[in-house]
């Protein structure tokens, strides 16, 4: 089997570190915020003082909401963690152009013996509920790059891309190189015996 690659990117390192750090990523932001504010109030012609303590006031209520939103989704990694389970998408290669098959649909894998199971995420962020679509992976799986607009939307939070072709057809799903090497470790048992001793086939 050929296995996802592992991320060995500084950058990609970096933001995966962040994301453990709600506080310390609300901070950068924060600050970032804030000097952008000073330099634009300087431009307008505010003093010094006054243009600080109003790029300050105005960076506290951001910093506070991307605490909060980060601390959320450390939260949640660290509940789903437990359970076995990661975040990523899927969708469906190949589907009818800009049909919902096609896009990415953002929820929670779970991994299973012989394939894995697909739960959407819930719009307000917490835990998802309801049904979970189950997947039997049928053969070895494959990887493809990140197209530019991937790379745009996922790509400082998930960086690979796999194929599987499952009992409902092929299906993509792009989540964290990590994640998808534990994903595929549970299989490999299975995939690796010959045709008529393995994943049975509908």
């Amino acid at each position: 089997m050929t296995e996802p690659s592992r991320p060995n990117s500084a950058y990609q390192t970096l933001v995966a570190r962040l994301i453990r750090r709600p506080l310390l990523i609300s901070a950068v932001l924060a600050l970032a915020f804030a000097l952008v504010y000073f330099t634009v109030s300087l431009g307008g012609g505010q003093h010094p003082l006054v243009a600080l303590a109003q790029a300050v006031f105005a960076a506290i209520p951001w910093a506070l909401i991307w605490y909060f939103v980060f601390r959320r989704l450390q939260k949640t990694q660290l509940a789903l963690a437990r359970e076995g389970k990661f975040q990523g998408a899927v969708r469906t290669p190949n589907a009818l152009k800009d049909s919902l098959s096609e896009r990415w649909a953002v929820g929670v894998i779970t991994p299973a013996a012989t394939g894995f199971g697909f739960q959407h995420a819930n719009p307000t962020g917490e835990l998802p509920e309801g049904s979970v679509s189950w997947y039997e992976v049928l053969d070895e799986p494959a990887s493809r790059p990140l197209t530019p607009a991937e790379q745009r939307s996922f790509g400082s939070r998930w960086q690979q891309v796999r194929v599987y072709q499952t009992s409902k057809g092929a299906r993509e799903i792009i989540a964290t190189a990590q994640d998808l090497h534990s994903l595929e470790s549970t299989w490999q048992p299975v995939l690796a015996e010959p045709e008529d001793g393995g994943v049975q086939r509908d």
